[in-house]
């Protein structure tokens, strides 16, 4: 679930800060665009920006979560780790 998601996605990460710079919201679906920043494993530096999509049912209850990110900026000339299973921008439910 949305829970181990989280944790495989965070643990790829030696360090990782977002910043979000629009939302858009009509009660029962909000798109955020941002840029994350931080290093991989062995101190690689990497940024990357993504949008994501969070639906929520009648009663508030997050129903739907979607992300849509480049993964290559994470796999740069630099980069050498692995990347995480959902690197390829899959969504999270």
């Amino acid at each position: 679930g949305a829970r181990e998601f989280w944790q495989e996605y965070l643990g790829f990460f030696d360090e990782i800060r977002t910043t979000f710079r629009a939302i858009v919201d009509d009660g029962r679906r909000a798109v955020v665009e941002w840029t994350s920043r931080g290093t991989l494993p062995h101190g690689v530096p990497f940024e990357y920006d993504g949008v994501s999509v969070v639906e929520a049912g009648p009663d508030g209850r997050v129903t739907g979560f979607r992300t849509y990110y480049d993964a290559a900026s994470l796999l740069g000339p630099h980069a050498s780790a692995q990347a995480p299973a959902h690197a390829n921008g899959a969504a999270a439910r």
